[in-house]
């Protein structure tokens, strides 16, 4: 029997391609460990985002509801209704048609014991109105969970199983316009969660939304039972996840799931991408086996790998690791480099910054703050300490709302920064409470800064809504020797003792305490 012949040249290809088919099942075994959790990730994020979107829209229809309710309950003619039952309001304001301009679908009075007064259901033609079951007038209240009547701050607002039917509730204790007087009974608004509000909520997300409503008994571990603030997200097929919301009622209870219907389009064109390369790769691996040996060793799988190791990297707070990102590549691989590199500065952003006003958050203030102390030790230079209170603050915040305030916190933010040097750190360590610190030759110049901040907060602040108001500021002040050997804590402390003897000076102005000072006053205080 004739011996079978292999040239060398047979074995070293054998080989070779034996090399490059073990390489790129290596190249599939990344792609499938590296990539495509990390697309499949992206994804998940981008359906937790939508149920956050969801969630939200529907927490802005209930407050829309609740402002209305609170309007309707503090006016003089709904609190004189409740004394005195007048047909005039009930033909004035009880219509179909101002239920309808109102855009709710039930409206209800209720008296201070929780028994219905006045009750008004809009009917399917929203011409007319209905008896509301339930809600007769005479009868209690079907739950005492929809009123509050405790006193003018108590609300109800959130969703109600009425039957067959859920509802946006909101209900507002009933007082007169300037809430001097005990509030007399209630009033309750609601709107139906039907079809044509769930459509027009998607077209306003522009989702493709579902809806079910839960039943009462729910067995633990099924998503109806899931947590307040709770996204769900399956995954459909390969071509659909779902994003599902379960919102309870306004006893916690759960009541009714929205769903989100989203295309995996991230998925499918990592798939597509990665079928085309795999494709191009083992074609290519026939043809010309060792230049793409190298071609896979050099294009691809170094690069992901070092988008690996640099993802590893910084996952475990390794900062260096973040150069090994191949950001300049033009090619899918650059792209997530790049998206990668971008996500890293904007979490190390968030990690040393204040999300409201952008400036250097607690921790990243005490950094740069001990730096500025050392250097200024080392060239015998003084160190001021700030610690400013904006006066006034919480009034903007109870009037003009949260956002009014977040606006006045940012803008006094600008106006600090602007009021001291480059060289200088500012910084917000509390709700309306902010430090800085600055080098400085001489006492006058700390004290020139301090001035020109308590000057530029003395401004009137213009809110979004066009309203003017005026703050001002409390400033404590402490200067540092470079033969003091006292840290930034103690600094800080002194600057804060020094704020409250601006505010109990009469606030608006800047007041500076010392060592020596501060224990004068603490010898002279009462024991």
């Amino acid at each position: 029997m004739k011996r079978l012949v292999v040239s060398i040249q047979a074995r070293a290809a054998l080989i070779v391609l034996a090399g490059l088919l073990a390489l790129v099942a290596s190249l599939g075994s990344v792609l499938e460990r590296v990539v495509e959790p990390t697309f499949a990730e992206i994804e998940r994020h981008e359906a937790r985002v939508a149920g956050d979107r969801i969630r939200e829209a529907v927490r802005a229809e209930l407050e829309a509801l609740d402002r209305l309710a609170y309007d309707w309950a503090a006016w003089d003619d709904s609190f004189a209704f409740l004394q005195d039952w007048s047909d005039d309001y009930v033909a004035a304001n009880l219509q179909p048609s101002a239920l309808d301009v109102l855009g709710i679908d039930l409206l209800v009075f209720v008296d201070e014991d929780g028994r219905v007064i006045w009750s008004g259901l809009l009917d399917d033609s929203r011409e007319g109105l209905a008896a509301a079951q339930g809600f007769m007038p005479g009868s209690q209240i079907p739950d005492p969970a929809l009123v509050a009547l405790p006193g003018t701050g108590s609300r109800v607002m959130g969703l109600w199983r009425w039957g067959d039917e859920v509802l946006q509730v909101a209900a507002r204790p009933v007082t007169d316009t300037q809430e001097e007087e005990t509030p007399n009974g209630a009033i309750l608004m609601a709107r139906r969660v039907d079809a044509a509000r769930i459509a027009r909520l998607a077209g306003r997300l522009r989702l493709d939304l579902g809806t079910q409503v839960l039943p009462p008994e729910t067995g633990p571990g099924n998503v109806r039972s899931a947590p307040r603030d709770d996204t769900t997200v399956t995954a459909r097929d390969h071509a659909f996840l779902d994003a599902e919301v379960a919102l309870r009622d306004i006893q916690g209870r759960p009541l009714l799931a929205l769903s989100a219907r989203l295309p995996r389009d991230v998925m499918t064109a990592a798939r597509e991408t990665l079928a085309t390369a795999w494709g191009v790769a083992v074609t290519a691996s026939v043809a010309i086996v060792g230049l793409i040996a190298v071609t896979l060793q050099v294009l691809i799988v170094r690069p992901l790998l070092d988008l690996r190791r640099a993802v590893v990297g910084l996952a475990e707070g390794k900062e260096a690791e973040a150069a090994g990102l191949p950001m300049r590549r033009r090619d899918e691989i650059g792209a997530v480099a790049r998206s990668i590199g971008k996500m890293h500065a904007r979490i190390s952003h968030l990690a040393h910054h204040d999300m409201l006003t952008g400036l250097p958050n607690r921790l990243s203030f005490a950094a740069r703050a001990r730096r500025i102390i050392e250097t200024a030790r080392e060239q015998h230079q003084l160190v001021a300490a700030m610690v400013i209170d904006l006066d006034r603050f919480k009034p903007v915040n109870d009037t003009y709302g949260h956002d009014a305030g977040d606006g006045v916190l940012r803008e006094a933010a600008s106006r600090m920064t602007q009021a001291v040097r480059d060289s200088d750190v500012v910084s917000r360590v509390g709700g309306d409470e902010f430090v800085v610190l600055c080098s400085i030759q001489t006492d006058t110049q700390a004290a020139e800064i301090a001035e020109r901040i308590v000057r530029c907060m003395e401004l009137p602040f213009t809110l979004e809504s066009g309203a003017r108001v005026e703050i001002g500021c409390s400033v404590g002040l402490t200067v540092c020797r470079p033969d003091d050997k006292a840290g930034l804590d103690h600094l800080l402390a002194l600057a804060d003792q020094a704020m409250y003897d601006a505010k109990r000076a009469g606030r608006g102005r800047w007041q500076v305490v010392t060592d020596e000072t501060a224990t004068a006053a603490a010898a002279a205080a009462p024991a």
